[in-house]
């Protein structure tokens, strides 16, 4: 997942598995034994979450996966106000998945 800007994190496996094992919420894509796409969510598991990484590696995509893998983490959890990070070419995605701009957000960058 290097390709997709995972560099620090996907070199130390501790501090992946860190990352994994602290999230509430985690959806994989794979073609064979390659991992081509992963999505995560943080989350009380009660009324929020917070939808932190979608990665796709680049050959994969335009081919819906980010999506789905989104609708795998959301679905039968109507409950839970869900924020998602990320990019501009995901708008079209987020919005057609009901989610909205919340322009209150602000955010406080990490150091990698």
């Amino acid at each position: 997942m290097e390709d997709v800007g995972w560099h620090n994190r996907a070199r130390d496996t501790g501090r992946l598995a860190q990352l994994v094992s602290g999230s509430m919420f985690i959806a994989s894509a794979w073609h064979g034994d390659r991992l081509v796409g992963f999505a995560r969510a943080i989350s009380d598991g009660i009324s929020q979450a917070f939808i932190s990484d979608v990665a796709i590696l680049e050959d994969y995509k335009r081919r819906g996966i980010g999506r789905e893998l989104v609708g795998r983490i959301v679905h039968g959890r109507d409950h839970i106000c869900f924020v998602v990070q990320g990019t501009s070419e995901l708008e079209d995605c987020r919005t057609d998945m009901g989610f909205q701009s919340a322009p209150e957000m602000w955010q406080r960058p990490g150091k990698d």
